[in-house]
């Protein structure tokens, strides 16, 4: 080929997958040269002169929040728990409050409880309502805490030996939360011997579930057993079409892409977090340093030539590798091939020199449009500049 001047054009390197949402205009507005509507006037209206007044600044509005509540948890001796039993021959009951260390020592943040029968040498149960007041510690933990307080019965030896695993064993009791007056009352059965429980939170309540979440059944995960990497995947809805022919997008999260990403990487998380990926596909044009482009040692740079249509390569479903281009046909095809039509076209205001972007066509009839809205619109072309050394290429 005929060398001319050495100039530089700004070509696309990735095109990526957008929708496209046609919207039809009402024909009216359609209509080129169309009049408008006349405009009938049915009485007239007296106008008012308003004086002009400056603008005058305004004093800002400073907002303060409520303090909050001091926390102070109860000692042994306060009277933060009352018990009242159902059965007057049982006679009275007494609720007392362990001290903080028994239920810092038994991994519980709340307070523990013992309610005995003052009959100490009663050996039958019976039925106590027992109610405890928090208002003085319901600010001590966040994440609704307070509105997901509920009682526990404990093992005996729990007020004794906390530290022992089979003294922290918690058995939940039908309890009432009042949030508003802050009062957790339960039906509890005692004896002479005494019962202790514990007020703590639960995983949920009025203001919310704080359960560990469970992987969506529309999910699927794996566990590669070689590598460890841990894999996850959720497909999201997309808008329904006739005959069912709208495209699959899932969100999709790898861990080994994160221990993939070291310092002499590119270690910048996608759009979504670290390690999640919402990738639709792409079509990516590669070229080549200049200085493999030319002999002449003026031109040898580091700069990016062109280098040809041989240089491109796709991520689309099922499709991806490099292209394959039949230069007498003038068409792609992938090098693993399902079938699909490949198309580059140009014309469109993506930014692009010949605002080149392509078109996939499916075996079922499914068009995929790579780069091919407005460089405003969707930034769905990515470009580089890129050095021409000879006549025809672009």
């Amino acid at each position: 080929m005929k060398p001319h001047r050495p100039g530089w054009a700004v070509k696309a390197t990735v095109a990526v997958l957008v929708a496209t949402l046609v919207v039809p205009v009402p024909e009216v507005l359609a209509q080129p040269g169309a009049a408008p509507s006349p405009i009938h006037q049915d009485r007239s209206t007296s106008v008012t002169n308003v004086p002009f007044a400056p603008w005058q600044p305004q004093e800002p509005v400073v907002t303060t929040e409520a303090p909050t509540a001091p926390v102070s948890w109860p000692k042994p001796g306060d009277r933060v728990a009352k018990a009242t039993s159902s059965d007057r021959a049982a006679g009275g009951v007494t609720v007392t409050v362990h001290d903080r260390n028994i239920s810092a020592t038994a991994g519980i943040t709340g307070v523990v409880v013992d309610v005995r029968a003052d009959d100490r040498a009663r050996t039958a149960k019976s039925k106590t309502t027992l109610q405890l007041d928090y208002t003085s510690f319901s600010g001590a933990i966040g994440g609704d805490w307070a509105s997901r307080l509920k009682l526990f019965a404990l093992p005996p030896c729990a007020a004794v030996t906390p530290a022992k695993p089979e003294c922290q064993i918690m058995t939940p009791v039908p309890s009432r939360n009042d949030h508003h007056a802050k009062q957790v009352t339960a039906e509890v059965e005692v004896n002479g011997e005494g019962s202790v429980f514990a007020l703590a939170a639960d995983a949920d309540g009025v203001g919310g579930d704080y359960k560990a979440g469970k992987l969506a059944p529309s999910a699927t995960w794996q566990v590669g057993t070689n590598t460890g990497s841990f894999s996850w995947s959720h497909p999201m809805r997309t808008p329904p079409v006739p005959g069912k022919l709208q495209p699959e997008l899932e969100l999709s999260y790898s861990a080994g892409s994160v221990d993939g990403r070291t310092a002499s990487t590119n270690t910048q998380p996608s759009w979504i977090g670290e390690g999640w990926d919402l990738w639709p596909g792409q079509i990516t044009r590669s070229y080549r340093l200049c200085t493999d482009d030319t002999t002449v040692a003026a031109k040898r740079t580091g700069d990016q030539c062109w280098a040809g249509d041989d240089y491109v390569s796709i991520v689309s479903g099922s499709i991806s590798g490099e292209l394959v281009y039949d230069p007498g046909k003038k068409t792609w095809k992938a090098g693993n091939d399902d079938g699909s039509r490949i198309e580059r076209l140009t014309g469109a205001n993506n930014g692009d020199n010949d605002g080149e972007h392509w078109k996939v066509t499916s075996t079922d009839g499914t068009q995929y449009f790579f780069g091919s809205r407005g460089k405003d619109e969707t930034q769905s072309t990515w470009v580089v500049p890129v050095f021409v050394l000879y006549a025809g290429e672009p």
